[in-house]
């Protein structure tokens, strides 16, 4: 297939043979004319004529060898923050900035470089071609065969957006991207980092410093309490059963089952409804005081004493029924109630106590979702899950929970709502039962998230395997970069729409007539054609994409073949380097202090 996409042919090797066959026969016409019996004239034109084709196909062979060479040329480039706000205000000209954000040089992947890239992969002319990978790990030319139509390219991303791409494929340089241009934008943003990238961090902060937005940004660490804001994750659970869904949803259930969540979602159900009808703050480290029979029995005593000020006959009436019920739980037996309660203590133990339990459960909190998103604060949530997954993971889920809550408050009572951006990489961190169709619904509400993920199986093994196609479907955009995992690769390909390509294969050869012929030479070509119909990208061409590159999905437009540039950001305070010490750092043992101490930072009952 001879294309001439990028200046130069693909037919590189059939010029080299050729060349080599038409120099060859000049060579002999011009001594044969020194020994055969001929006209003179008759070898002399020979070999002038196969001279003349033999130099051209050897120009043109070298400058398709140029050309080929350059398809594996990487494609990393570098932009300030400024100047990448200049090209997304170029390139978004006629659709405007409003949610049309930057995302590199690309080009639009339309069926004509589908079947060029089929040609180049299956010709074993090709072969050293599609087999080259680079420093970038990939397959330079997937990008390289559209340079000629490169472009510097934005996206509209007003939708939920997915960031597919294994370790190292360059999602962290896309979300620092994205998230300048949040920034940038004088968004509310909330930036869940489930692993404690010390690179993000600093990237987020310097983006503050760079914007005059450095008294809007507020750091969340469980690791480095000292210098941590404060923050509820229960804030925003107003009613009983929103407090025992949240908490059971994260349960682990090894060893248990639906019957133990169920018993567990009761008793937690019934301790909320009691804490708020007898006015206590319901907080995770009151959850974990009252959640046994001796502290069901302290605070059937705490509402007793309550009970008596109450002057709204609907609140004392309200607290008369719940209290019988809370006197009937008490006298639960205890053994039985520890078995069914047996995968409850050790999460509301790991949440509500030491250091972590005040950080999540502070008399008035640092901060809140409505502080966050009514005055535009950049938060980073930093929960390193390397130092404790199981706490991290459990962070993280009750952190979403409270922001969908809050945002559905939002959207109910507001004309026009308030928007965030949530990013969050690994985001299999804050999948819970339900948030599928909790994400769906809080689009609408102002909330747009930017997912990170690198293989289906850890959002299987939060949930279950059918959980990884209601996040596909949820999630309208996909931004997939290198992925190894080749069922989540064809998934993904899957998304896009299908078209018809024809790769046509051409054989030429030269060789010398027969004797008896009055030719001296003689040549020959013959095509092969194959038409097919695939998904415009394919799982090979995920899987072959090269760091920092990616395939854009925007539902009912063509995909977008792009290379993501790095930020340089300017030399700054480091936020991790020069901000948190290692004096701030928390010991593993101070995770788990006495319940008294925790209690006493909590502030007990209301």
């Amino acid at each position: 297939m001879s294309s001439n996409v990028y200046g130069f042919s693909l037919d590189k090797p059939y010029y080299l043979r050729s060349a080599l066959c038409e120099l060859g026969l000049s060579a002999v016409s011009a001594a044969s004319a020194a020994v055969m019996p001929m006209p003179l004239y008759i070898p002399l034109a020979t070999a002038t004529f196969a001279g003349f084709m033999g130099v051209r196909h050897a120009l043109y062979y070298m400058h398709s060898r140029k050309g080929i060479t350059s398809l594996n040329d990487g494609n990393f480039f570098t932009l300030s923050p400024d100047a990448m706000r200049e090209k997304r205000i170029e390139a978004a000209e006629d659709a405007g900035l409003d949610d049309n954000y930057y995302l590199g040089r690309g080009f639009t992947w339309t069926p004509r470089y589908m079947s060029l890239y089929e040609t180049i992969k299956n010709d074993p002319q090709f072969a050293s071609l599609s087999d080259h990978t680079n420093k970038a790990g990939g397959k330079p030319f997937i990008h390289n065969i559209g340079k000629a139509e490169e472009a510097d390219r934005v996206a509209n991303l007003k939708e939920h957006t997915l960031i597919a791409g294994e370790s190292g494929s360059g999602k962290t340089v896309l979300l620092n991207l994205l998230v300048a241009q949040f920034i940038q934008d004088g968004e509310a943003v909330c930036i869940i980092d489930p692993k404690g990238d010390k690179d993000l961090l600093n990237s987020v902060y310097a983006l503050c410093q760079t914007y005059g937005r450095e008294e809007d940004f507020l750091f969340f660490s469980l690791t480095h309490p000292g210098k941590s804001i404060t923050f509820d994750p229960m804030a925003n659970a107003l009613k009983s059963n929103d407090a025992a869904n949240r908490i059971t949803s994260i349960m682990d259930l090894t060893g248990g089952g639906k019957t133990f969540q169920d018993y567990c979602w009761s008793v937690l159900n019934l301790i909320a409804e009691s804490m708020i009808n007898g006015n206590h703050k319901l907080n995770i480290c009151n959850l974990l005081r009252f959640t046994s029979i001796n502290g069901m029995k302290e605070l059937h005593a705490l509402n007793n004493e309550v009970l008596f000020s109450i002057t709204n006959e609907n609140q004392r009436l309200a607290l008369t029924k719940s209290q019988a019920l809370l006197d009937h739980r008490s006298n639960h037996p205890s053994e039985h109630f520890a078995k069914m309660t047996v995968s409850l203590e050790p999460l509301l133990l790991s949440l509500g106590t030491g250091e972590v339990g005040h950080l999540l459960s502070p008399e008035k909190a640092d901060t809140s979702w409505k502080d966050i998103i009514k005055n535009r604060r950049v938060v980073y949530f930093n929960l390193s899950s390397m130092v404790d997954s199981y706490t991290s993971s459990s962070v993280c889920k009750l952190l979403v929970q409270d922001l969908i809550s809050y945002i559905g408050q939002m959207y109910a009572y507001e004309k026009k709502p308030s928007r965030i951006k949530l990013i969050c990489d690994e985001f299999y961190s804050i999948v819970y039962k339900g948030f599928g169709d909790a994400l769906n619904k809080s689009r609408q509400a102002g909330m747009h998230a930017i997912l990170g993920l690198q293989t289906e199986s850890d959002i299987a093994a939060q949930t279950d395997k059918n959980m990884v196609d209601v996040m596909l479907g949820n999630l309208p955009n996909k931004i997939s970069l290198r992925i190894s995992e080749e069922h989540l690769a064809d998934k993904i390909a899957k998304k896009f729409e299908e078209a018809e390509h024809t790769t046509i294969m051409k054989q030429r050869s030269t060789s010398a007539a027969p004797t008896d012929s009055a030719l001296l030479f003689k040549s020959s070509t013959s095509e092969r054609t194959q038409t097919r119909t695939q998904t415009i990208v394919t799982k090979e061409m995920i899987m072959g994409l090269p760091q920092g590159q990616a395939f854009v999905y925007n539902k009912g437009m063509m995909p977008l073949k792009i290379a993501i540039p790095m930020l340089e950001l300017e030399a700054g305070v480091r936020f991790f380097e020069d901000i948190l010490n290692r004096e701030f750092r928390l010991a593993p043992e101070d995770f788990f202090a006495p319940i008294d101490k925790l209690i006493g930072h909590s502030g007990g009952a209301a």
